[in-house]
């Protein structure tokens, strides 16, 4: 009976969870009430809402989690560096009716690097004036499986990619609340 109440405890938390949202008084996640806010980035192109509470990974510990010289340009991770979303802005034009292309062949690659990655869902939705395109996958890390969605959008015209990973262990706990700050990406070039 025991075991009943421990589903039934989790089956709400996880409810609660999908009815939180980013842009209120923030979301709980793990215990932790996170608040989000909205940053600027690359040199204020783009926005989107991220926890308050993450930071700029430091370079000595981006060099470890993403040991290519291509790591991505910026690294938000909560304080333990465990969950990350991680971004790059290229000087590569992009049209909305690509973004379903390019980011097949970015899975394709993921495929080929590493066959023991898990792929599950993807899509590609309306987001602002463009398109979003996103994947998720369950890949490996050091010590331990990871969580991944991959994403790609425009910004002012050209290729943003963009990656959000946690601990598989998180997945569920991070799930909705990553789509929604996905989601809530914004071209600033376009505004007046």
């Amino acid at each position: 009976m025991e075991f009943l109440d421990e589903q039934i405890i989790e089956l709400r938390r996880k409810e609660k969870a999908q009815g939180e949202d980013i842009h209120g008084d923030g979301i709980t996640i793990n215990g932790e009430q996170l608040a989000f806010k909205e940053t600027m980035l690359f040199k204020e192109k783009m926005s989107i809402w991220l926890p308050g509470s993450f930071v700029d990974m430091p370079s000595k510990i981006a060099r470890i989690k993403y040991p290519s010289e291509q790591r991505p340009q910026i690294i938000k991770t909560d304080l333990l560096g465990s969950t990350n979303f991680a971004f790059n802005l290229f000087d590569k034009p992009i049209k909305p009716v690509q973004m379903q292309s390019a980011a097949d062949g970015m899975k394709a690659i993921l495929k080929k690097v590493n066959p023991a990655n898990i792929f599950y869902e993807s899509a590609t939705e309306p987001l602002g004036e463009t398109m979003l395109s996103w994947f998720e996958f369950k890949g490996h890390g050091i010590d331990t499986q990871i969580y991944y969605i991959v994403f790609i959008t425009s910004i002012g015209g050209n290729l943003m990619h963009g990656i959000f990973n946690c601990a598989i262990a998180d997945m569920e706990a991070w799930k909705s609340a990553a789509f929604q700050v996905i989601r809530s990406i914004q071209d600033k070039t376009t505004e007046v």
